[in-house]
């Protein structure tokens, strides 16, 4: 599992370089899966982050944009809800697995986050995604 914020950097990054490391990471994840399944590139949104009241369908679309990368190399973006981040709890995850249904595109559930907010685990629980959900 590797992790690097792709999404925040598009807002001011020129995108000749992003696009150049966001391949370089995708390649490299794709020669280092020596098994059948495919390995997660596990992400923040990055910085900055738009507001997610305004911005969650462009927060979408850069989702949409690198899991469709992704697929190109086999391998997934697992999309991490981080405490602090816009993009920082299940109801918000649940949202994007939903709007978006991307056979390269899952989420990487780390509890702390939720935790680190005081998130009741068994509400975290009863509002996750499910097999229904994909």
């Amino acid at each position: 599992m590797m992790t690097s914020p792709f999404l925040g950097c598009e807002i001011k990054c020129h995108q000749g370089v992003v696009g150049a490391l966001r391949v370089r990471l995708l390649a490299l994840a794709s020669d280092l899966n020596f098994g059948d399944g495919l390995l997660p590139v596990t992400t923040t949104l990055g910085s900055p982050e738009p507001p997610w009241e305004t911005g969650r369908e462009t927060i979408r679309d850069g989702f949409l944009q690198l899991a469709d990368l992704a697929a190109e190399y086999n391998v997934v973006v697992a999309a991490e809800a981080h405490a602090g981040a816009t993009f920082d709890t299940l109801e918000k995850a649940a949202w994007l697995m939903n709007q978006t249904r991307h056979e390269h595109l899952k989420l990487n559930f780390d509890i702390s986050h939720f935790v680190a907010q005081g998130i009741d685990l068994h509400h975290s629980g009863a509002h996750a995604p499910g097999p229904q959900d994909a």
